[in-house]
């Protein structure tokens, strides 16, 4: 199986440097919490294109990784469980294919002692910006930091930015050129250009759970005109509507970012 997730990743990697849509995405939908963590599906998700040889008109279409994970307070990953290689799907599949690895993972999460399932509360997206009614970036140029603040007053530092093999490998790998950790001129360059895009917040027994999509990418955006945040028009209220779609930036590369408190 692990031969096999090589090569899928592997030819990922080659239709990379082709794409004119080309963008990733590490997801994580959370599960709840158990005694080791928090448990979460994590997909790791490549986006290229296609023609119907009839047009030059590109379609996207999308292929990657799902996890099952479970995540300690320090964001180390205690557990990790392979659940499905997500072959290569037209992005009018994005809502069914994550909603069907996510269902196997509440499955297989049902298996794991004593844990207590998140129930989810709200969510909104700000548009890819720094500031926002529930979250702010603030980042140290100087120490090469970068902190997510809740409107709750709760301050927390992304150092999963500081680990190539973490939940932002991508968005680290792709900035960083190479597949190791970053440099320190490195890291000044990736936590100058982070941005805010969906904020969800759950409530897991006695947490509050809140995880932030954070990325780049290119902007399109006429001159002047100034991004809104808003609350999208989705159920959001059981593990089963928590699956939505995740706007992208134009080569956009993003990942979530979770808060316990």
């Amino acid at each position: 199986m692990r031969f096999l997730t090589f090569i899928f990743l592997f030819t990922l990697s080659i239709n990379k440097s082709t794409a004119c849509l080309s963008a990733d995405q590490n997801r994580m939908f959370p599960i709840g919490i158990s005694p080791k963590g928090l448990v979460v599906v994590e997909i790791h998700m490549y986006r290229g294109d296609s023609t119907d040889g009839k047009t030059e008109r590109l379609h996207p279409k999308w292929g990657g990784i799902s996890y099952l994970n479970t995540y300690n307070r320090s964001y180390k990953l205690i557990e990790s469980r392979l659940l499905d290689t997500l072959r290569f799907f037209p992005e009018s599949a994005y809502i069914n294919v994550f909603k069907s690895t996510f269902d196997k993972g509440i499955k297989l999460a049902g298996t794991i002692p004593d844990i207590i399932y998140a129930e989810p509360q709200d969510i909104s997206f700000c548009s890819y910006q720094t500031n926002c009614t529930k979250a702010a970036l603030q980042t140290d140029t100087i120490n090469n930091k970068a902190y997510v603040i809740l409107d709750s007053k709760k301050k927390q530092e992304v150092t999963v930015l500081y680990h190539s093999k973490s939940i932002a490998s991508n968005y680290i790998n792709y900035y960083n050129e190479f597949d190791k950790e970053p440099s320190e001129l490195r890291m000044k360059y990736l936590i100058e250009g982070l941005l805010i895009n969906s904020i969800r917040e759950y409530k897991v027994g006695e947490y509050n759970l809140t995880i932030i999509h954070l990325g780049k990418g290119q902007d399109f955006r006429q001159e002047g005109e100034i991004p809104k945040e808003y609350k999208p028009d989705i159920q959001f209220n059981t593990l089963e509507n928590s699956i939505f779609k995740e706007p992208v930036l134009h080569h956009g590369h993003g990942f979530d970012f979770f808060i316990l408190e």
